[in-house]
């Protein structure tokens, strides 16, 4: 309390203690009464003029700083499409928001199928030189800049309703394009009013501000150090219960209470799912059109989950079809190397051949020299015979067949 209010406190005592003194209470209670709607009146007027303070659009001043920081280290930019959301997540992930809307996107267009194909490859381009993307994440990179061009434009929009004048980023000729042009347009102020009240529909709020659900989800893995994406329960809880414990809708608990309930009932069938988080929150909060309800705007209804399946059954059969081509290269090497060991086995047989036949030879010149050498030593002992007097025995046997 400021040295004014002690004495102006002090002075109402003294002046009521003499009004007292006087006879006369009644009348240093209107004093009090007044002073008190005096009070209220100025608190009141206080809270009238007070205008509560909203996030301001992002534009990344501190893009350019992190970017030379990284590259003095010899890093690049954490950012992801993980699997099967394929939606921006990362260490970085609030860098590539607005980065390149600023230079390369064009705000004279009435949506974002208008934007021409040459405009398209350079917010591509910058962005893929700004982040170092590959190809493969061009698809979704997209998707996540079509989403933000929406919020630029509303967020100009906003402006222009509220007279706070033009951006000092818009250049005239484009905001005079886009007042005269678009928000002037009947059908974009038909549009416009829809959009508003079913944002005002709006029963599922999060308390992580502008990231969204996925990229939340994303992080809590992380942090966990698991390949696995949580759960239904711990992602509810994360983004929508408050520091001081409590919830940010009004029935948050219960809905926590119908998970659970649910996990532990269709405990199998949520976790046979392709995306067991969306089957989860699927029974509990059912689906919309657009939308899987409980983690955000991600587009992940029935149509884009199939999508995906079918997509994730391509990389599946690509997959396939590598191993079948690796199968078929071993199962050639094999062929390859049975040929060879054929022939081998061919050359050896035929070496054996060769080998039967030489021992053949051998053994039929070995006979013959067996044969010669035994004619030879039996006309040697029949000659022996001979001179001691003996006659040919085989004569004799002969002669003596004949008589008989």
């Amino acid at each position: 309390m400021s040295k004014y209010e002690e004495e102006r406190l002090k002075r109402i005592a003294e002046n009521k203690a003499r009004l007292e003194a006087l006879g006369l209470p009644c009348l240093a209670y209107p004093f009090k009464s007044l002073t008190q709607n005096i009070k209220k009146k100025k608190e009141k007027e206080r809270v009238e003029h007070v205008v509560k303070k909203r996030r301001g659009h992002t534009i990344n001043s501190k893009f350019p700083k992190k970017r030379e920081k990284l590259m003095v280290l010899g890093k690049c930019f954490d950012i992801q499409f993980p699997p099967p959301y394929f939606k921006l997540c990362g260490k970085h992930a609030k860098y590539f928001k607005a980065v390149c809307l600023r230079q390369k996107a064009p705000l004279q267009v009435m949506t974002w199928k208008d934007i021409c194909d040459d405009d398209l490859i350079a917010m591509w381009k910058h962005m893929k030189d700004a982040f170092g993307l590959v190809e493969e994440n061009k698809e979704y990179a997209m998707k996540q800049l079509q989403k933000q061009f929406r919020n630029k434009h509303h967020h100009l929009y906003q402006a222009y309703l509220q007279k706070k004048g033009r951006p000092h980023d818009v250049p005239p000729e484009d905001w005079n394009w886009l007042i005269h042009n678009k928000w002037n347009d009947s059908k974009f102020k038909e549009r416009s009013l829809k959009n508003k009240a079913s944002r005002s529909k709006q029963e599922i709020k999060s308390v992580i501000g502008t990231k969204s659900i996925i990229q939340k989800a994303y992080e809590m893995k992380e942090e966990l150090g698991s390949d696995e994406w949580p759960s239904a329960i711990d992602v509810w809880k994360a983004t929508r219960m408050r520091v001081d414990g409590t919830w940010c809708i009004p029935n948050g608990e219960e809905i926590m209470d119908n998970l659970k309930n649910v996990g532990e009932v269709y405990g199998e069938e949520i976790e046979k799912a392709h995306i067991p988080m969306v089957k989860h929150f699927q029974f509990v909060l059912g689906t919309k059109p657009s939308h899987s309800q409980g983690q955000g705007n991600i587009s992940l209804a029935k149509r884009h989950v199939d999508k995906q399946l079918f997509q994730s059954q391509i990389h599946n059969a690509q997959d396939l079809e590598l191993e079948v081509l690796k199968l078929s290269n071993i199962i050639q090497k094999q062929e390859e190397t049975n040929m060879q060991l054929q022939g081998e086995l061919q050359s050896q047989r035929e070496l054996l051949q060769v080998q039967e036949l030489t021992m053949k030879s051998q053994q039929d010149k070995m006979k013959q020299e067996i044969e010669v050498e035994m004619k030879q030593q039996m006309n040697t002992l029949l000659g022996g015979l001979s001179f001691s007097g003996v006659s040919n025995p085989l004569s004799i046997s002969f002669n003596k067949d004949q008589n008989l």
